[in-house]
């Protein structure tokens, strides 16, 4: 399930992304996206993109979301 998200986000959306937490735990995942972009609207947009396509499937309770720009 984790991979299929991942691969799904990587393709949809041609950004970087990984599971990077919880790796040991069984049904929980964190997993990272990475947007690179000349500005902060458009890297805002993409990430709330992949964010509502993380929560739009019904197989997936999202916890908690942390955005970080630099």
């Amino acid at each position: 399930m984790v991979k299929s998200l991942i691969d799904g986000i990587r393709h949809r959306f041609n950004v970087s992304a990984a599971e990077v937490g919880d790796n040991d735990v069984w049904r929980r995942a964190v997993v990272g996206v990475s947007c690179v972009s000349n500005e902060r609207d458009v890297a805002n947009g993409v990430l709330d993109h992949v964010v509502d396509f993380v929560e739009s499937n019904p197989a997936i309770a999202v916890g908690a979301i942390d955005m970080e720009f630099v």
